[in-house]
């Protein structure tokens, strides 16, 4: 499905590089788990969809809002806003973005993104943002609706086939959430077997949204070293299109736990 237009905002989970590695559907082994064709007949994102909306947060003057927590601990653990600039570190007047929500501004084209207070960042989520960008007297202005921050439930530190992911429903995002799970050598507690697998590993799949769980099978879990540890992580956020290279507006909300695979 292709998600791109043009002055259009568009729901979707952020892709973090690593994620080129390739995306993961599991055969349809229980009946909350979501297959390939499962995933097509809900019209869902595909997962080049999601890398080419991701690339566009590079173009000059685009704003990043984002939010991550990690299962163990409460609330948000970071919430920023940063802009893109070119390779000077200059950003040009026209490509500079205005946020405001509600009618109160939250970043002018003279602020600066540090000067945002962590508290006024959350509370973009789960909200409508009004922007703006553009020479005096030709100002393109638009609206970008916000999915709530997102939080994972996993009820033990050790996953298995069977084990079960939860996450908070938000109803009005259509476009599925991106679960995937990462095995970093650097993050091993066991040397020995950070030194047999050095190389870096994700698994993803994007499911419905309303569903609320996954359902882990032991072929999500195989490509995976027994006994190490997984960063997992559910993610989903919202974009603008970028069309003729104007300045962006991406917001992504991110959780995540760490858990040891036990086959």
């Amino acid at each position: 499905m292709k998600i791109i237009k043009k002055h259009r905002s568009v729901q979707f989970m952020m892709v973090i590089t690593i994620l080129a590695f390739g995306l993961h559907s599991c055969e349809n082994k229980e009946d909350d788990t979501y297959p390939a064709e499962t995933i097509e007949s809900a019209s869902l994102p595909s997962f080049t969809d999601y890398l080419e909306v991701y690339s566009q947060k590079h173009i000059e003057g685009s704003v990043l809002i984002e939010a991550h927590n990690q299962m163990a601990t409460a609330g948000v653990d970071n919430a920023h806003i940063s802009q893109s600039s070119d390779r000077n570190g200059t950003i040009n007047k026209k490509n500079r973005i205005s946020l405001s929500k509600d009618g109160k501004s939250i970043l002018t084209d003279k602020s600066n993104t540090n000067d945002i207070a962590k508290t006024e960042i959350l509370d973009l989520f789960g909200s409508e943002l009004q922007y703006s960008y553009g020479d005096e007297g030709s100002k393109t202005s638009e609206t970008l609706s916000i999915p709530n921050l997102i939080q994972i439930d996993m009820n033990t530190g050790v996953v298995q086939a069977g084990s079960v992911i939860t996450w908070n429903v938000d109803p009005s995002n259509e476009h599925g959430v991106l679960l995937y799970a990462t095995f970093s050598p650097s993050n091993q507690i066991d040397l020995f077997l950070a030194e047999q697998n050095l190389q870096s590993i994700t698994r993803g799949v994007v499911i419905p949204d309303e569903v609320g769980n996954y359902v882990i099978t032991s072929e999500d879990l195989e490509i995976f070293p027994d006994n190490s540890i997984i960063n997992v992580t559910v993610a989903r956020g919202s974009t603008t299109s970028g069309a003729d290279k104007s300045p962006t507006v991406t917001a992504i909300s991110k959780s995540s736990t760490s858990v040891q695979i036990d086959y």
